[in-house]
């Protein structure tokens, strides 16, 4: 069974190009630009990892993690973000995230942390 990874991403080209490099890597991607959405997704598939930006148009990165946490869902979460805010990172690891990556992202970095999550 491959390993389903959901990507939470509201910039759609970086999300389609998250996805197909996933594809290219032999894991099962699914794409997801809202909380919502992404909630939906969760709550409906089994998934091995959660890779969500920090910002999205309705809410963030943070509180999908912790909405997960309130669910009892242990799924692995790396939380992306452009703006690199030191406090946002502190928070994520403190709630449960894996990892806090800034954007740009280097694939080779990208896949060692995947590679530790799981």
């Amino acid at each position: 069974m491959k390993t389903k990874i959901l990507i939470v991403e509201d910039d759609t080209a970086f999300g389609l190009m998250l996805q197909k490099w996933f594809q290219r890597h032999d894991y099962d991607a699914v794409l997801c630009n809202k909380v919502r959405d992404a909630q939906e997704t969760l709550d409906s598939q089994q998934l091995h990892l959660v890779l969500t930006d920090l910002r999205l148009p309705d809410g963030d990165g943070i509180m999908l993690l912790q909405w997960m946490r309130d669910q009892k869902m242990n799924t692995p979460v790396i939380v992306m973000t452009s703006y690199g805010e030191v406090r946002s990172a502190v928070a994520a690891i403190k709630i449960g995230a894996e990892d806090f990556l800034e954007k740009p992202i280097l694939p080779s970095i990208l896949n060692e942390k995947i590679d530790l999550a799981l």
